[in-house]
């Protein structure tokens, strides 16, 4: 028997932020090596990335709560359960909704253009 994926906005949307993700700490490893000697500049970029990171972090989690909660929703045995689950995804979703907005503010302030080129690929799947 095959097991099925998810399918949809919520599964696409995990998968790019898990690559975010990666790419963030790919990024924080390259400029670290590269720019040691930069001093507060350095600081500041490690510190609104290690904010980007933070929040990634909470999107891939609150993804994962949206997925599971509409899978519950779907196999509840009363439509009370049902629509229990339901408000909980919704409101795992508006989280993730949130961390974007504030994750977008960030790369619009400090990006690189793989960056910004990745958080718009989210957009693109997430709206």
């Amino acid at each position: 028997m095959k097991s099925q994926r998810p399918e949809g906005r919520a599964s696409a949307s995990f998968q790019w932020s898990a690559v975010l993700i990666l790419l963030g700490i790919l990024v924080l490893v390259f400029i670290g090596v590269e720019h040691r000697s930069r001093g507060p500049v350095l600081q500041d970029f490690i510190g609104n990335m290690m904010e980007k990171l933070d929040l990634l972090a909470g999107m891939q989690a609150n993804l994962q709560r949206s997925i599971e909660a509409e899978k519950n929703a779907v196999m509840a045995d009363t439509d009370e359960a049902s629509h229990e689950f339901a408000e909980r995804s919704r409101q795992a979703a508006d989280f993730v909704e949130r961390d974007r907005r504030e994750l977008e503010n960030l790369v619009k302030h400090d990006h690189t253009d793989q960056e910004t080129e990745q958080f718009a690929e989210f957009n693109g799947c997430w709206s």
